[in-house]
């Protein structure tokens, strides 16, 4: 028990950046160990890597729906993993300087979900690659969705990256996709043809920002109602019926998004008069900006 509540207080302290790559290295773990019991009963047939990957064959995809979202938290090698993960870290705190964590974990699904939706669909109408049977894994198309967003808002913000200092995050972004584009018909084909879906949203999301329309902000809504709709219902706490506790608050820069959720929780968990003076205060400020 200790270690359910250990987790569930960390996914209440921690970012949605964090949560996000520790899902994708909890994943990387599991399909090695798969690999490797795989290997150690000396099968060769099974590949771990299909159940959780995007097939290009529709038919599988049917048998298989929930490939279009994992395939974006899986990776096999390591060095698959190491790199995208540190460009995560690197360009998701940037994001997250002029953004949500809501807007970057719903950006995210939409660079993998759309980079996905432009693989199947170059794989199931081009001739010669229709009737080759492909996989895709990795969160490089849902990566590139959030870099280039924030490289499109914000091109001239410097970021300080390995041995380079004080460069525009436009020149960090555009490098890997010139590369991309250089290398569109080698071996990586399918994950390059995702790597241009989520530039795609990305270039999306940072012109329509900047002209004041946030393109997440369906799902977001979409992805709100799920969770409202899959979250235990509570009656102790004095949370029911409570007018703070049942309001809709906008959301902005001047309250902390993550720091206003801890206190809807606590206050779902031990009730109003738990809340300290500063606790009040958040929501009271919240409350004005509704």
């Amino acid at each position: 028990m200790d270690i359910i509540e250990n987790t569930r207080s960390w996914l209440r302290r921690t970012s949605l950046l964090n949560i996000i790559i520790v899902i994708n290295v909890v994943v990387f773990v599991a399909l090695n160990i798969a690999l490797l019991m795989q290997l150690s009963y000396g099968s060769n047939d099974l590949d771990a890597g299909r159940y959780l990957g995007l097939d290009s064959n529709l038919v599988l995809l049917l048998w298989r729906p929930w490939t279009p979202i994992t395939y974006m938290f899986a990776h096999i090698g390591f060095s698959h993993i190491l790199l995208n993960m540190l460009w995560l870290y690197w360009l998701g705190r940037v994001f997250l300087e002029y953004f949500t964590p809501k807007q970057f974990a719903t950006l995210y699904l939409m660079g993998g979900l759309v980079g996905g939706a432009l693989y199947m669909l170059v794989y199931n109408l081009i001739p010669h690659l229709s009737g080759h049977s492909d996989y895709l894994l990795g969160a490089s198309a849902a990566i590139y969705a959030v870099v280039i967003a924030t490289a499109v808002y914000a091109p001239n913000h410097k970021v300080d990256l390995l041995f380079f200092e004080e460069l525009p995050l436009i020149c960090v972004a555009v490098f890997p996709f010139v590369f991309d584009l250089l290398t569109l018909g080698g071996i990586n084909f399918g994950g390059t043809l995702s790597h241009m879906g989520g530039v795609l949203v990305g270039v999306w999301f940072g012109l329509a920002i900047r002209r004041g329309t946030d393109i997440t902000r369906p799902l977001t809504a979409l992805l709100d109602r799920i969770a409202t709709m899959l979250r235990p219902r509570r009656t102790h706490g004095n949370v029911v019926g409570h007018p703070i506790a049942g309001r809709a608050f906008k959301r902005n820069e001047a309250v902390d998004e993550q720091r206003l959720d801890d206190v809807l929780a606590k206050i779902t968990r031990s009730g109003y008069a738990s809340l300290t003076q500063e606790e009040k205060d958040v929501l009271n400020r919240a409350s004005q900006q509704h």
